[in-house]
């Protein structure tokens, strides 16, 4: 417990140690805002202190790490209780999380990643008929792009104009 301050803003001849502000941020639950609070300093100051601190910084990791524990029992209660409102809240939380992603039941799934890829199959697949004209050549986008002329920069100029020079 962190003793009481007797001024309303810490003075500048009274810098921090390390084992205050872990206590700080220890019983502010890892919040920088809350600690800075309790000893009476700028969030900036202390946020540049745990910046410089790998303690105050291990001191945060854990009380994140307490919390997702907390949310982890919450999630587990809501999974396990009667109300099947819950239940179905909660088995959705689940397997639209990252967590269910090595399933392969994620709607999260990245889709560049071939391991999903390969048990998702593709996104669509048409089969379209092929379309002729009346005389039976082929239409369509790819047929189109088979006769494009592309034009080099060193390619000779078009017969019109050669026989015209």
């Amino acid at each position: 417990m962190l003793p009481a301050y007797p001024w309303s803003q810490r003075p500048d001849d009274m810098p921090l140690t390390a084992d205050e502000v872990c206590s700080a941020l220890y019983e502010a639950h890892g919040d920088v805002t809350e600690a800075s609070l309790r000893l009476k300093v700028g969030s900036l100051i202390l946020r540049k202190f745990v910046e410089r601190s790998s303690r105050a910084r291990a001191v945060i990791h854990e009380m994140n790490m307490r919390l997702a524990d907390r949310a982890k029992s919450k999630l587990r209660e809501a999974l396990e209780d009667e109300d099947h409102r819950r239940q179905d809240w909660a088995i959705r939380y689940i397997l639209n999380s990252q967590v269910a992603r090595p399933l392969g039941l994620s709607s999260t799934a990245d889709a560049a990643d071939p391991q999903n890829a390969a048990l998702r199959g593709p996104l669509l697949q048409l089969n379209l008929a092929p379309v002729q004209w009346a005389d039976g050549t082929p239409v369509g986008p790819r047929e189109l792009a088979k006769n494009v002329i592309e034009l080099a920069p060193n390619s000779s100029p078009p017969a019109s104009k050669a026989s015209s020079e």
